[in-house]
């Protein structure tokens, strides 16, 4: 008898509504702060917030699209996501581990939080970096890559640390795509009715201190 994972394959359709919701919320606040930073240089830390917070999103993704049971490994959908968002878990370890990889400062090639590039929102050939930290001798810094071949940008907005780049349009391409996949087939294989949830319970407590 084939064991029922009805209960699991909601709270992973919850857990995975919310992850979708969130980094689509955080790559538009990205793509609108990201130009105020040339005025207005204190919007950086805005949209550090932003660029980390779709990296988590983008990891979570990763993490909980692994676990759904029944989907194999070698599902298309599935391999596709995991290789346009692996440079995503490098990022994780890099932030996780920061006490670590500062024991050893010669091993961070980049300004500690790496160097932030984007593309001018009116002018296509006009690229701006951000380096997030000291530039020591030896450092580097990243700038957005442009695809000749195809004649376009590989991502209007990229995070560099230690040689590796995220770039975030192509992630959260990725992650879109892989979204109208995964919530039909989790609704199809569960037992049970899965609706999407726009609202959720808030229940409210008056305490008295007289």
């Amino acid at each position: 008898m084939k064991p029922d994972h009805s209960r699991r394959y909601l709270q992973l359709f919850e857990a995975l509504s919310v992850v979708f919701a969130l980094c689509d919320m955080h790559m538009r606040d990205l793509e609108v702060d990201i130009h105020k930073i040339k005025d207005d240089p204190t919007e950086l830390l805005r949209v550090l917030a932003s660029c980390w917070s779709i990296v988590d999103c983008v990891h979570r993704t990763r993490e909980l699209s692994q676990s759904v049971p029944g989907l194999s490994r070698n599902d298309p959908s599935l391999r596709k996501l995991l290789s346009a968002t692996k440079s995503a878990e490098e990022f994780r370890h890099y932030i996780q581990h920061l006490r670590n990889e500062l024991s050893n400062p010669d091993s961070v090639t980049t300004p500690v939080w790496g160097s932030l590039s984007w593309v001018d929102e009116e002018n296509d050939q006009l690229c701006y970096t951000a380096m997030i930290g000291t530039m020591y001798e030896g450092t580097n810094h990243y700038s957005c890559v442009y695809d000749r071949y195809n004649n376009r940008w590989v991502s209007r907005v990229a995070l560099t640390v230690k040689g590796t780049t995220f770039n975030f349009d192509p992630a959260a391409e990725a992650v879109a795509e892989f979204r109208k996949f995964i919530l039909n087939w989790i609704i199809h294989k569960s037992s049970i009715k899965i609706e999407p949830r726009v609202e959720f319970p808030i229940v409210s407590c008056l305490v008295d201190l007289s």
